[in-house]
């Protein structure tokens, strides 16, 4: 009942953090004297549990207010439905969505500069850009692109703007020019994680045709970008879509599978040790979504019980 409560007033927290944005240190303060007073008032049986709620509640907060990156002075999304054209120099910071038309590309910006004013100033935060299609994109691209930033859409059926949001995405630039200034600029293990997430998905499409090759990417590395509409229509028809959402489903088979192998080789300690730092790396590997975090949480704690 204590863990319900706690996840109770952690989410009342993420409320209020939404409604009333203090700064995190203000969150934390309070927190804190939540804390203290649980300590320093233990004698008070009755208000002891009152406090604790109070620490989840800010700490709940604090939370909402890290993940919703309030807009700095030089936040990109300030340049957002200005109607002024820009260039902004940045590095892809994820692996590149391909579609039928074009290629997505997340973008960190780094420098922006107005077009015709020629105005160069530093500038942070992530903003999404249409790319071609026919270019060889990757992660670690250094690239240029030169567009007008706008607000993601927002309609009653979806809310994109949304959904990029909780990404922290809050640009994007529909009709950009891109090109690549240089390449292999990113970390060196995502580099490298990143490197063989694209050559095994060269190799999916090598083996196996469409749809099927496409169903398989999205299943194994989280690449659904190649899905079709009607497969996914197929899919929300059938109620299965949760097949190709990469989640519990997959940690589990990948957790018995590396627990069986390196535990046999290493012992039963080393080899969930080892199996653990195999779930990691598979996170990272296709993305790190909050769905893949949490079921690699929960794997996680499975290996070590």
């Amino acid at each position: 009942m204590t863990l319900f409560w706690i996840g109770a007033a952690w989410l009342a927290g993420v409320a209020l953090g939404r409604s009333i944005p203090l700064a995190g240190w203000q969150w934390l303060l309070l927190a804190a004297i939540s804390l203290l007073a649980r300590f320093l008032l233990r004698n008070l049986t009755t208000f002891r549990g009152i406090y604790l709620a109070l620490f989840f509640l800010f700490l709940g907060a604090l939370r909402y207010q890290l993940t919703a990156e309030w807009p700095s002075s030089g936040d990109i999304s300030h340049l957002n439905d200005t109607g002024v054209r820009v260039r902004v120099l940045g590095l892809v910071v994820r692996t590149p969505e391909e579609s039928d038309r074009s290629t997505r590309l997340t973008v960190r910006a780094d420098r922006v500069e107005f077009v015709e004013g020629g105005v160069s100033r530093k500038a942070t935060g992530l903003f999404l850009v249409q790319a071609s299609r026919y270019e060889d994109w990757a992660y670690g691209d250094q690239v240029e692109a030169k567009g007008l930033l706008e607000t993601p859409p927002d309609d009653e059926e979806f809310s994109y703007r949304e959904y990029l949001s909780l990404q922290g995405i809050k640009s994007w630039m529909p009709k950009g020019a891109v090109q690549r200034i240089a390449a292999r600029q990113g970390h060196p293990l995502l580099q490298i994680l990143y490197d063989f997430r694209t050559h095994a998905n060269k190799v999916v499409y090598a083996l196996f045709p469409d749809p099927e090759a496409s169903l398989l990417a999205g299943i194994l590395l989280g690449m659904e970008g190649g899905i079709s509409a009607e497969v996914r229509d197929a899919f929300n028809a059938t109620g299965t879509t949760h097949i190709i959402a990469i989640s519990g489903f997959n940690i589990t088979l990948l957790a018995s599978l590396l627990i069986s192998l390196f535990g046999r080789a290493f012992g039963a300690r080393r080899g969930t040790l080892a199996a653990a730092a195999g779930i990691a790396l598979y996170t990272l590997l296709v993305g790190a979504d909050a769905s893949v975090v949490r079921a690699a949480i929960m794997g996680g704690l499975a290996l070590a019980a």
